[in-house]
């Protein structure tokens, strides 16, 4: 075995070995765990595929089965280029010719998400998407990303302008959702050289994706023009920037250590959206404010990801800082394109946007299930019309609403956010309007008997 295949097999057999030292290893009536390897068709994910076979033969014919027979090969038809239809036959039938289990997922990029997040970023999303169907917790997902890819990752993130989250690259393992398989990137520290030798070593055929000329494409620039003007200089940059990302993979999970401490000690819940009030989510910032500028960046940073699940910009970011967690105001707003967030009573509130709450008069009585009551006599609230039921908002548009003021005051004083307070419900009786708390709220109206 040459010097080239030692490397990429030995990478493969990386993966496995905690399973074959195992004991459990020794149970083969129990399957090893699904395995997809996406096949692009290209070089790398060829060489993926061809030494995920090669490092096989080293096992037992029981663990060589027991593999096969969890391994499925997956190619995703983006229908972006003419030749699709034939990278896609080509994958299928190096799959076949090697008797590995094949799918075609075929995917459509619509325009609206092409025009917001961009034509790669569209792809990738729906790609992703489309590997991990029937994969679970656990399960497996290779991706022949190498040396090379990881240092154009992180330039390209570099010259975003990327904090350290981004500047780590790739890692080379990593759980998804929400299948919560396993991405691995087996090949992430091979250099593109070893995989090239590897494939001419052995013959293999692959087809060419003339997309990755175009220069007009960032990565394909960073790939053509950036990296062979810094080789001219350093020839080691691309292991040195892959070098680099991997310390600031470490710095990045001692950061998101600390933020993981210092958001256990604010207070914070979600909601769900109802009938009655969109999804939103808030934390408490008196701790926050307890900490360094940086640390409650930090943390932020971290609270916004697990709520809107990506990493919110940094602009924003600073005016959460200056204008809610450093500021003296009672209150304040900022617009994102699918959230607002608000600042009051003390907390940060995340509120989902373009909210269509169901009018409550048109509600039956299933709508009790979305407050909690304390009531005496739970049998007059079944006596209770339809349409005595309405909402905040509703109420101050009618002649019979009386002494707003005084609700607002008692907003005040419950803490009930501005946002929630148009769609707070409340039932008419006898030309009163009497507040119901809802779902979060522990004040609710106590309902005298006999009404």
């Amino acid at each position: 075995m040459n010097s080239s295949d030692q490397t990429v097999v030995e990478a493969i057999h990386t993966l496995w070995q905690p399973f074959l030292l195992s004991e459990e290893s020794k149970d083969f009536s129990q399957p090893f765990r699904r395995v997809v390897i996406a096949l692009s068709g290209g070089m790398d994910s060829v060489v993926l595929l061809h030494a995920w076979g090669q490092a096989l033969k080293s096992l037992t014919e029981a663990w060589q089965a027991t593999i096969r027979q969890a391994t499925q090969v997956v190619h995703v038809h983006h229908g972006l280029q003419s030749s699709a239809d034939d990278w896609a036959a080509f994958c299928q039938q190096l799959a076949i010719e090697n008797e590995w289990l094949f799918r075609l997922e075929r995917i459509e990029l619509p325009e609206a998400m092409i025009q917001q997040r961009g034509l790669e970023q569209a792809a990738r999303q729906l790609r992703y998407q489309a590997l991990q169907q029937g994969l679970g917790e656990g399960d497996w997902l290779l991706t022949a990303h190498h040396q090379r890819d990881q240092a154009e990752t992180v330039l390209l993130n570099l010259f975003r302008g990327s904090g350290v989250a981004g500047l780590q690259g790739m890692p080379q393992k990593k759980p998804l959702t929400p299948s919560k398989a396993i991405h691995l990137r087996p090949l992430l520290k091979v250099p593109y050289s070893v995989l090239r030798a590897y494939a001419e070593n052995h013959q293999l055929q692959w087809v060419e994706d003339p997309s990755n000329q175009q220069v007009d494409f960032r990565r394909n620039a960073i790939r053509h023009q950036v990296l062979p003007a810094i080789e001219r200089h350093w020839p080691q940059v691309q292991k040195k920037v892959a070098e680099t990302a991997e310390h600031l993979q470490e710095a990045n999970a001692l950061l998101l250590e600390l933020a993981e401490a210092d958001l256990s000690q604010c207070p914070q819940a979600s909601w769900p959206a109802s009938g009655l009030t969109p999804a939103y989510h808030w934390i408490e910032m008196a701790h926050l404010q307890k900490l360094s500028v940086a640390r409650i960046k930090n943390a932020l940073r971290l609270w916004f990801k697990q709520q809107l699940g990506q990493t919110i910009r940094q602009q924003t970011l600073q005016q959460v800082l200056e204008q809610m967690v450093l500021s003296d105001s009672v209150s304040a707003k900022i617009l994102l394109q699918d959230w607002e967030i608000w600042k009051n009573f003390g907390r940060i509130y995340l509120v989902e946007r373009n909210f269509k709450n169901n009018e409550l008069y048109n509600l039956s009585k299933e709508i009790y299930n979305d407050f909690r009551f304390e009531v005496i006599n739970p049998a007059a609230l079944e006596q209770i019309d339809v349409e005595a039921w309405s909402s905040f908002a509703k109420a101050k548009q009618s002649a019979r609403f009386q002494s707003s003021g005084r609700y607002q005051k008692w907003f005040q004083k419950m803490k009930i956010p501005p946002w929630q307070r148009a769609n707070w419900p409340g039932i008419w009786i006898e030309n009163r309007f009497i507040l119901i708390g809802m779902a979060e709220c522990s004040h609710c109206v106590r309902l005298k008997p006999g009404i």
